[in-house]
């Protein structure tokens, strides 16, 4: 009788597994010529777990319809970027890594802990990471403006927000399996606002500083969070209609030069980003349907701007990547998350409907990997099941949680 392995049983697979999905998503090797080594280990780790577990979905194949929604999302994405000999190799990479996720979460759905678990540790171990390459390798001080690179997250220093974010946020589940969590949230959230204001990306540290002050202030009240988090995204839809949508044409709208100037005391131009929404929206409209596929650094710099790669606008990212086709299946995705939170209504779905808030906001002056949002959005889809593991876990432990109920 031959001897069969249980993947379920196999808890070192699955934080190895976990912990190298979020180390490809979230470490930009390039950065240093002597980590492109590592680059190579990991992608190529990740591609021996997708085919691994493409084998066992074909034997169990079990799709939600945000699961179907993402698979369709992407896959058009590929097929755009084939059809427009655009970066078919960067499309296939950024969806490896969240067939990858979404595959895990769904096999593992009736225990993610190790998930949860394995997440936060390289979250974090990342996060600090990040700080000691920043003491070690400080070329990023001797930089200036938009060109200050060398961060082991996302290369420039706009892009930390989005690791940091997630971060936390995944601490914070992980306070309901065990208290001892607070002894990595305390320091991961102090590194993450002190990399922040040292290197002055303005949008993340705003945000993220927000996210924590609701959490921390209304921690035992569900309605107000809930106010605020509808209030918030209001405010996000407003802006990216009223203001990114404006581009250049925002000096013309004198309530909005009022605000900005007079009461924000900002640069009107968002440091020269109206100038990339209105070249971004110029380009959608030569092909506003399905756009120009996953596109590298090289069209960005030669279509869009020289002294910018890409538009600094999620959205907008979104239509030149796959037009209007592409962005209304992320709107199917986003309300179909919304829906799986209105079914699901807790202090912690709140929480992580805050933080989608928070990233989508971020992204209305940066463009972060597709898979951070989709992490959060599929916090949110499999919120059940991740309640389902904090109920058993409480039931055995003898001494209540801190954290509201839910």
């Amino acid at each position: 009788m031959g001897y069969q392995i249980d993947l379920n049983k196999l808890r070192i697979m699955q934080w190895c597994m976990f912990g190298t999905l979020i180390v490809e998503s979230a470490v930009t090797f390039s950065t240093f010529d002597f980590l492109m080594i590592f680059s190579y280990l990991v992608l190529g780790s990740c591609f021996l777990f997708l085919m691994l577990f493409s084998i066992v979905y074909a034997h169990r194949p079990q799709l939600t319809r945000f699961d179907l929604l993402t698979v369709v999302f992407f896959i058009l994405l590929v097929a755009i970027s084939t059809v427009k000999d655009a970066s078919v190799k960067e499309a296939l990479f950024r969806t490896v890594e969240v067939f990858l996720f979404l595959m895990l979460v769904n096999f593992y759905r009736n225990d993610l802990s190790t998930m949860l678990k394995a997440c936060c540790v390289a979250f974090s171990l990342c996060t600090y990471a990040n700080l000691v390459v920043m003491v070690l390798f400080p070329s990023w001080a001797l930089s200036t403006g938009s060109a200050i690179h060398g961060f082991l997250l996302g290369g420039n220093y706009n892009q930390l927000g989005a690791r940091f974010l997630c971060a936390i946020i995944t601490n914070i589940l992980c306070l309901k399996l065990s208290k001892k969590w607070w002894y990595n949230l305390v320091p991961l959230t102090f590194v993450s606002i002190l990399t922040l204001a040292i290197v002055g990306s303005k949008t993340s540290l705003s945000c993220i500083s927000l996210f924590l002050l609701i959490t921390i202030f209304f921690s035992k009240s569900i309605k107000i969070k809930r106010l605020i988090a509808g209030a918030y995204f209001a405010f996000y839809i407003l802006f990216q209609c009223f203001v990114v949508f404006s581009g250049k044409g925002l000096q013309d709208n004198a309530l909005a030069v009022y605000i900005i100037e007079d009461v924000l005391k900002k640069d009107l131009t968002f440091t020269q980003r109206t100038d990339l929404w209105d070249m971004a929206s110029r380009l959608f409209s030569e092909s506003p349907f399905i756009g120009y596929g996953y596109v590298d650094r090289d069209w960005y710099l030669i279509n869009l701007s020289p002294n910018a790669i890409g538009p600094h606008n999620f959205i907008y990212s979104i239509l030149l990547h796959g037009g209007l086709l592409l962005l209304c299946v992320f709107i199917a995705m986003f309300l179909t998350t919304y829906s799986n939170y209105r079914q699901n209504i807790t202090h912690t779905t709140t929480i992580l409907m805050l933080g989608i808030d928070s990233l989508l906001f971020m992204q209305t002056m940066e463009v972060y990997p597709t898979f951070f949002i989709i992490y959060l959005m599929i916090l949110v889809n499999y919120y059940p099941y991740i309640s389902k593991l904090w109920k058993e876990t409480q039931s055995t432990q003898p001494v209540q949680s801190v954290e509201p109920q839910e």
